[in-house]
């Protein structure tokens, strides 16, 4: 079965989507549609990566991306589960390998400029390699990507007495890792959007190059956001 990327994405129903970009994109029906559009342009590079299966894991309720993005097929749509982050990403691996993929690479919504080598590389060091966890650092910490091989007895324990939160998840789940007996490999960092700040960075990287996510461009110069 071939690699399966799950983009993973909060529901557009969701009143907390991207709250903390408020400053920035105060209207909240703007926020979900720059989500939306973070969302298309992942769709569409991951799409044209050879030989993978897109999955979309969104959470609760799933309802509204459906009505959002009708167009999505049923079947690339996963409802993530959990209350907490280390739940989710653990049950949406489980999910996966229920469903029997055993290569997985998780990707966050938030980078929609992240440049296609980047996906293609995280796809190849799966695939090739079954002791190894790819990680996509987001340069504060955290990380936009984690991928690895899962298998119908269960997934890599990488989620245990992880500290949930900016600056030591990344460090944590590579050290979970390497516990278990895996080898580490970054690609490159790639800030994802979370703050006001990220918004403002995110607009800069457009103002240069638009066709790097040009849905997510054509939402921030609607908006007032990029000139």
């Amino acid at each position: 079965m071939s690699v399966v990327v799950a983009i993973l994405t909060r529901s557009p129903s969701d009143p907390r989507l991207k709250a903390r970009i408020g400053p920035v994109v105060p209207d909240r029906d703007h926020r979900r549609d720059l989500v939306l559009a973070f969302l298309d342009d992942l769709l569409a590079r991951v799409s044209a990566v050879s030989d993978v299966t897109v999955k979309v894991a969104v959470t609760p309720p799933l309802e509204g991306l459906r009505i959002a993005r009708p167009w999505i097929a049923g079947n690339r749509l996963l409802l993530q589960r959990g209350t907490t982050l280390g739940d989710r990403l653990r049950h949406v691996c489980d999910d996966l390998a229920a469903a029997g993929f055993r290569q997985v690479v998780l990707l966050g919504v938030d980078v929609p400029d992240l440049p296609a080598a980047e996906i293609e590389a995280a796809v190849r060091l799966v695939r090739t390699n079954a002791g190894v966890v790819v990680t996509g650092p987001s340069g504060d910490g955290s990380f936009y990507l984690l991928g690895m091989t899962v298998t119908d007895r269960g997934v890599p324990d990488l989620f245990t007495d992880v500290r949930w939160g900016i600056p030591h998840l990344l460090e944590d789940v590579e050290t979970r890792a390497r516990a278990a007996g895996l080898t580490v490999a970054r690609i490159a960092d790639w800030h994802d959007v979370d703050t006001p700040e990220d918004v403002q960075t995110l607009s800069d990287r457009l103002r240069l190059v638009p066709s790097g996510a040009p849905y997510t461009a054509a939402m921030l110069r609607s908006m007032g956001l990029l000139s």
